[in-house]
């Protein structure tokens, strides 16, 4: 698409549709397992090591070790993960606020029933 657009002086020598095709794999499921898989960020770490680790390998097959194309996958993967990690957090706060609010009415209501408890009621009972 860029070499029908810009012509052929600005398309990278080294984006090959075979490492274009692998990036988007490895893109893929590194964010189908991030945003889908409901675990713990640390959790996924063997997967961003491995798409790390192995891609390069990989994409060497192809080409002479394309430069561009692998730190554009480490770029990708390291959002990835700060995303995830960000989501995480932002879980994990709003949980406590959740708690915090259920444990504040359930102890007002305590407090409410306590002083109703002892109030005019109490004395008709006398």
């Amino acid at each position: 698409y860029f070499a029908a657009v810009f012509g052929d002086g600005h398309l990278d020598s080294t984006f090959k549709p075979d490492n274009c095709w692998m990036m988007c794999y490895v893109n893929l499921s590194v964010v189908v397992s991030h945003m889908s898989v409901p675990i713990r960020c640390c959790m996924l770490l063997p997967i961003q090591v491995l798409s790390v680790v192995v891609f390069p390998l990989l994409a060497g097959v192809y080409d002479n070790f394309p430069v561009a194309t692998v730190l554009s996958v480490w770029l990708f993967v390291g959002l990835s993960m700060d995303g995830r990690r960000t989501w995480e957090l932002r879980e994990r706060e709003l949980h406590m606020r959740l708690v915090q609010e259920k444990t504040l009415r359930a102890q007002s209501e305590f407090e409410l029933s306590q002083r109703q408890g002892s109030g005019p009621a109490a004395s008709v009972t006398d």
